[in-house]
């Protein structure tokens, strides 16, 4: 909607300048490639900025799912260590099942980052389906 006055505007020009050309009043053309070499270059210059964006926006992601591998690990290690000196099958069983589910937590994050990329339907079936 905002753009629409400035289409009118270049049509408008672009049709005075053609009629005056055709009519042998006024040429206003330009006869030098300066025009395409700027309009590449400027093109040019758009995609490295919006490359250089992706991939900046990339590393942050990629940064703080490293932190969450590290904090869900640290999880893991910790309960281990603090119930190390109870041993008996239901302690372990709670060690185990922390581990799973700080797994599984980390698995979702993936799916649920990927997801605009895969759009797979059937993750519940695939992560909830624990035999215990």
């Amino acid at each position: 909607p905002q753009v629409m006055p400035f289409v009118f505007t270049n049509v408008t020009w672009t049709l005075i300048i053609y009629y005056l050309k055709r009519f042998d009043l006024l040429d206003l053309t330009f006869h030098s490639s300066v025009g395409h070499s700027f309009m590449g270059l400027l093109v040019s210059f758009l995609i490295v900025s919006r490359s250089q964006i992706s991939y900046n926006r990339f590393m942050e992601y990629r940064r703080h799912l490293s932190t969450a591998y590290k904090a869900c690990r640290e999880m893991a290690q910790y309960t281990t260590v603090y119930t190390f000196e109870t041993q008996t099958q239901e302690a372990a069983w709670w060690r185990q099942e922390v581990c799973y589910r700080t797994i599984l937590l980390l698995r979702l994050t993936m799916d649920a980052l990927l997801w605009s990329s895969t759009e797979r339907q059937k993750w519940e079936e695939e992560y909830f389906k624990y035999n215990r």
